[in-house]
């Protein structure tokens, strides 16, 4: 029998990847992300080590330290609002977004409210008193103004890395509003609740001594940046994985169901349940 002639087919398209798609679409991922954040991330470390100043200069109290971070914590999920409320993402936009953001910002506030009173409450004396004493000048700080100056530079610095993340970066083409809103977040609740056991520690058993008050800010401050670079690192892959047609993937490392590059709207008709025919053989009236 003749042989047949041997047929080339053709290669088997392969999806590029997440980093080759970045780099054709000209968003930066891994060291290159940091690079270009790199203005951001040194104003947020420089803003965050100035209450170094004024515990070694002018002897603030825990409060006063405290206060500046909370407010900062405020600050930053102003601007979270922002990203959230203007990611257009690739799928649009739809009302279970809009309830998202309206539950986010209801959360982050409430967060920051309870924290802000709960310091008052703790470190002025009114609700601990260490050796059974009021602590020595409890707002120690809040007359200068320069403890004022630091929160109007940490409000012009969470704005400088808004616009120049967020707007110039143009980052909200393709995040959708879920991947915005998980990062302040996490953020807040590292950043407040390790604040206050770490001031509960500084204003008790060190009884606010002012090496523990500069070990507080310097914490602080490392906290911020460390989780500014992770943060920048994280919208760079979900960026470069949206950019190649793929889904970001979870936090157990699983891609999300629905398959590559679909929209949310159809994700969701792929998960209503359908209408099954009903088997059995029909009855015959009598």
């Amino acid at each position: 029998m003749p042989e047949e002639p041997l047929i080339d087919a053709p290669p088997a398209q392969t999806p590029p990847k997440p980093a080759r798609a970045a780099s054709a679409a000209g968003i930066p991922t891994g060291a290159a992300a940091l690079r270009r954040a790199l203005p951001g991330l040194v104003l947020v470390a420089l803003v965050c080590l100035a209450p170094l100043w004024g515990v070694l200069a002018a002897s603030w109290s825990v409060f006063a330290v405290v206060f500046v971070f909370v407010a900062d914590g405020a600050f930053d999920g102003i601007f979270a609002w922002r990203r959230a409320k203007s990611a257009r993402g690739d799928t649009g936009r739809d009302d279970r977004d809009a309830v998202l953001v309206k539950e986010f910002v209801r959360t982050y506030m409430v967060v920051v409210a309870v924290m802000a009173l709960i310091a008052y409450m703790a470190f002025t004396g009114k609700l601990l008193k260490p050796g059974g004493e009021l602590p020595p000048h409890p707002y120690q700080g809040f007359a200068t103004w320069q403890l004022w100056a630091i929160v109007a530079a940490l409000l012009g610095v969470r704005a400088f890395v808004y616009w120049w993340d967020w707007v110039r970066g143009d980052e909200g083409a393709l995040l959708p509003p879920a991947a915005v809103v998980s990062a302040p977040l996490r953020r807040l609740f590292v950043l407040q609740f390790g604040l206050l056991i770490v001031g509960l520690i500084v204003y008790w058993p060190l009884r606010s001594s002012t090496a523990g008050i500069a070990a507080l800010v310097l914490l602080a401050a490392t906290a911020n940046v460390v989780l500014a670079v992770t943060e920048r690192l994280r919208t760079s892959s979900v960026r470069a994985a949206l950019a190649a047609g793929e889904k970001p993937r979870g936090p157990r490392g699983s891609a999300a169901k629905g398959g590559a590059g679909g929209s949310a709207g159809a994700a969701r008709d792929d998960r209503t349940p359908k209408a099954r025919p009903r088997g059995g053989r029909k009855r015959k009236r009598k």
